[in-house]
């Protein structure tokens, strides 16, 4: 989930490291002497700390809450699993538990911990995980419309969102993804690529509640027309980064002109397969956003010398331009 937890071999040793703190086991061994249940060793094992009752309670609490500190919520849930005494702890251990800034929930421990949290029966992981500090998530293409419903329901969670990463995501249709609108009016990068359900509707929550969108990526997202684009044009004035490749021929020169005129910050613009664009909406860029570092007009097809001189001549900061083959 986070790229900076340890590997799961490298988990125990952390632990035994954990498990020979001093000033713990010098106070559990006090209490042990007191209490006349010494049996005269001068240490404790895994064993003696996990299932000792009664008298390494406290101890137990302090060493678990201590791994957390290093280690991912899915390699302590498993550590716990192995051990009956910590399981019925697992509410106090994690309750409030904060995941971490970026969590990645394709990867194999941050897929786990997503089934966990939306996947098991009467889970009780989002009401105990803090989701307040994650700024940055990408979920899983296998996520289903319910699944997202569920991930975002509840007063403030994920509410300094800034990244949402849903490539492929088949699954989603415009009813999560405006309820996620709704709820992370934060977000400033949106990633749609080939999500195929997403239409006009959702698109159009996403420019009344996101206003501060730096980045959008529309690829693929076949469904998405001037309707939309329009709008967020309109209202996402911060936009540096545009991607909509392959969103075939519901993009024309309309949303382009309004792009032009509304997203003057624009470094990025991919127009890649998007062959109702012609020269008139493209001169348009090139008169409004100046600042464009990268420009795709791969496929393309109705673009001309014309409207690309355009753009050599007022984009300065030109870095990357991508033409179509008749150019």
């Amino acid at each position: 989930m986070d790229k900076n937890v340890p590997k799961t071999k490298d988990i125990f040793f952390r632990i035994r490291e954990t498990l020979h703190l001093k000033l713990h086991l010098m106070e559990e061994q006090k209490t042990d002497n007191k209490d006349g249940d010494s049996d005269g060793n001068t240490g404790l094992t895994l064993t003696d700390i996990f299932f000792f009752k009664n008298k390494k309670r406290v101890l137990r609490r302090l060493i678990v809450h201590n791994i957390t500190s290093f280690a991912s919520v899915h390699q302590t849930f498993r550590l716990l699993l192995t051990c009956k005494e910590m399981v019925a702890a697992e509410e106090k251990i994690f309750q409030g538990y904060p995941l971490p800034t970026v969590c990645d929930m394709m990867s194999d421990d941050g897929t786990k911990m997503y089934c966990l949290m939306v996947r098991t029966v009467n889970s009780r992981w989002l009401e105990w995980l803090n989701t307040s500090g994650v700024k940055e998530l990408k979920l899983p293409r296998s996520m289903t419309n319910e699944e997202m419903l569920i991930m975002f329901d509840g007063d403030g969670r994920f509410s300094k969102l800034q990244s949402l990463n849903l490539t492929a995501c088949n699954n989603i249709t415009d009813t999560s993804l405006a309820e996620v609108a709704r709820r992370c009016s934060n977000l400033q990068s949106l990633n749609l690529a080939a999500c195929r359900n997403i239409t006009d509707t959702s698109l159009l929550e996403v420019a009344r509640r996101c206003s501060n969108l730096q980045t959008l990526n529309l690829s693929y997202c076949s469904d998405i027309t001037d309707a939309s684009l329009i709008e967020v044009a309109r209202r996402c004035s911060n936009l540096q980064t545009l991607n909509l490749g392959e969103c075939t021929n519901n993009v024309t020169d309309a949303s382009l002109m309004e792009v032009a005129r509304g997203c003057l910050n624009l470094q990025s613009l991919n127009l890649r397969g998007c062959s109702n664009i012609t020269d008139a909406g493209l001169m348009e860029v090139a008169k409004g956003c100046s600042n464009l570092q990268t420009l795709n007009l791969g496929g393309s097809e109705n673009i001309t010398n014309a409207s690309v001189t355009e753009v050599a001549r007022r984009c300065s900061n030109l870095q990357t331009l991508k033409l179509p083959r008749n150019i």
